[in-house]
């Protein structure tokens, strides 16, 4: 902490004053060398003035604690005015209020004046003498005001208290020729410069350290001279700072902080119907996952990109994995056996590196001589499906019976039937059920039926198959 000093005292090119007349109400009047607050007459008319005046307070810090402000005002005793500093007929006593509202030196007048708060107004006493100098009037509480709230301001405007015929107070303004009767505002305050608190850190990234825009020099121990300087490593920084002549110092001190390790594996593809449990093993720390699962693990079982961020308190670290599953389907193939053969039913065509049929074995091919549904379980990769044949048997239907004992056509035989899974129907040529056999065992010969055509209807008892035809018996 220490005390500061600012000094200010423009003059006709960087100051910021200016009259404003009730009698020439529209008139700007930004280049007077007076300082006035005035009730008079002119020409037969009556007039107020009044005077603006704004200092530059932008070297001192926002929220500083102003510890002095004196305001020093000077008589102007070559005042191109009528008259100077006059108690005629009453008290010149007046006022420095805070203007609240923005106004512009070339521009402002009567009219548009701007707008004015008495909350801590300044009291200048009526003045003894014409010419008279007002030396360090206390205006603490103004500028703390302006310093509290830059935005609000705008400077202090001077009024006689009572605005009656003459009266008036007369100062220099700084467009004066005489640079040493121009206003001077001097202004302590304490400077409490800071760096503001420690920084952690994390071990991937960079600060900014910043110094703030405003100060006449600046010296880290980086030995750098500009405003900010960009660290990555950790440790402790100072930097000098000049402030209205003032040096001032601050030391901050960067913290690293480790960065979370997580890993979630590689992208990886599942089979389907499995899932797999997405696990961190990172004891107090918070999670945050894409789904909006705060816990430390997460199950998956659909397709996508997971991605968690693992948070210590300090660092974040993300982490993300790509799960596939594998689109493979059961497959289901039909086979047919015809005759007396054997099938071989071969799995080969596929990319298995294992296969296991249903009976155990597990070579790529399986012969079979019945029909039914044969299984076996592959293996692609890490995933398993089903493989299934569907085998039945062919069947070769006669056309033509000759029943006459003589060992050959005697019965109608169906090549490929087996008595337990076929039914057999028989129809004459008017359509009248003449023969059923629910389990039919190749042995019809038609015995009290006449020579002639007839209609079969073989049905399978497992798969519903059903084959028609027509069958003629020649004796």
């Amino acid at each position: 902490m220490a005390q500061v000093t600012v000094l200010l005292k423009p003059n006709g090119i960087n100051g910021k004053d200016a009259v404003i007349d009730s009698r020439i109400p529209n008139t700007n009047n930004g280049n007077s060398d007076d300082f006035i607050a005035n009730a008079w007459t002119n020409g037969g008319e009556n007039l107020i003035n009044r005077s603006l005046i704004q200092f530059d307070l932008a070297a001192i810090p926002v929220g500083s604690n102003i510890l002095s402000a004196k305001l020093s005002l000077y008589g102007n005793p070559t005042s191109s005015n009528r008259q100077l500093s006059s108690s005629l007929t009453g008290s010149n006593r007046s006022l420095l209020q805070r203007i609240t509202s923005a106004w512009v030196e070339n521009s402002v007048t009567w009219n548009n004046q701007p707008a004015t708060t008495t909350v801590n107004q300044v009291v200048l006493h009526a003045s003894t003498s014409n010419v008279q100098n007002y030396i360090n009037v206390d205006v603490t509480r103004l500028i703390q005001d302006m310093i509290n709230q830059p935005q609000n301001n705008f400077g202090f405007m001077l009024r006689l208290e009572t605005e009656e015929l003459y009266r008036c107070l007369l100062f220099a303004s700084s467009d004066n020729m005489n640079s040493a009767l121009h206003p001077k505002l001097e202004i302590v305050y304490n400077s409490s410069f800071t760096l503001g608190p420690d920084i952690n850190l994390c071990s991937d990234q960079s600060v900014l350290l910043d110094a703030g825009s405003g100060k006449q020099k600046y010296l880290w121990n980086t030995g750098a001279t500009t405003q900010s300087i960009k660290v990555s490593d950790p440790g402790k920084y100072w930097v000098n700072v000049l402030i209205n002549n003032t040096w001032l110092s601050d030391t901050i001190l960067v913290i690293n902080r480790f960065i979370p390790t997580i890993n979630l594996g590689k992208d990886t593809t599942l089979c389907k119907g499995t899932t797999l449990l997405l696990q961190l093993s990172n004891p107090g720390l918070s999670y945050k996952w894409n789904t909006g699962a705060t816990t430390s693990s997460l199950l998956v079982n659909e397709k996508g990109t997971y991605w968690v961020e693992v948070f210590n308190g300090f660092c974040v670290k993300r982490d993300s994995i790509k799960i596939n599953y594998e689109e493979k389907e059961d497959l289901s193939i039909d086979k047919e056996i015809c005759g007396n053969n054997s099938l071989v039913l071969d799995a080969g065509f596929t990319n298995a590196t294992h296969y296991e049929w249903q009976d155990g074995t597990t070579k790529s091919t399986f012969n079979v001589s019945k029909s039914g549904v044969y299984t076996v379980k592959l293996r692609e990769g890490a995933c398993n499906f089903i493989l299934s044949f569907n085998v039945k048997i062919c069947l070769k239907v006669p056309n033509v019976i000759t029943p006459n004992n003589d060992g050959f056509n005697d019965t109608f035989f169906i090549q490929g039937v087996d008595s337990k899974e076929w039914k057999l129907e028989l129809f004459n040529r008017w359509g009248q059920l003449i023969y059923r056999s629910n389990n039919y065992e190749n042995d019809w010969t038609g015995t009290n039926s006449p020579d002639g055509v007839y209609y079969y209807k073989l049905t399978h008892s497992a798969d519903k198959r059903v084959l028609t035809g027509w069958l003629e018996k020649i004796k």
